[in-house]
């Protein structure tokens, strides 16, 4: 278009040279436009490639924890199963050991109980000594 208003120009048609100075204008008008839209489109791609790295990497992460958490389920469990028997050995010591306890107490208890009888015994035969022995005095 620039152009055809030139050549028109210089074949003297002067009404074109006002159109000649409009059509620089909107032609600079244009190429700013241009310019601006160029620099957004650059910014947006740069977002863009930034936000695309962000997302490599959390994926990146988010693979590396899947496999972390795959990897450390089983040893988890195995520490867990290993506590687990430590904790029943430990119970199992602890029962052996009530037992022991408790078969004592019963001991103790059955001898208590033929000491308290020796002992009523030994009242009764105490009362007897005593009551023999004041008719004896008294009598």
């Amino acid at each position: 278009m620039i152009g055809r208003l030139k050549e028109a120009l210089s074949e003297g048609h002067p009404s074109l040279e006002g159109d000649l100075v409009e059509a620089r204008t909107e032609l600079e008008r244009v190429v700013r436009h241009s310019h601006q839209v160029q620099e957004g489109l650059e910014q947006l791609f740069q977002a863009d490639q930034v936000k695309r790295r962000q997302i490599e990497e959390m994926s990146q992460q988010l693979s590396e924890l899947q496999r972390e958490q795959n990897e450390a389920g089983p040893q988890r469990v195995e520490a867990l199963e290993q506590e687990l028997v430590s904790v029943k050995k430990y119970l199992s010591e602890k029962s052996a050991e009530l037992e022991t306890v408790l078969c004592e107490l019963e001991r103790y208890f059955v001898q208590s109980r033929q000491q308290l009888i020796m002992i009523n015994k030994y009242e009764k035969l105490q009362e007897k000594t005593a009551a023999i022995l004041q008719s004896n005095i008294f009598g």
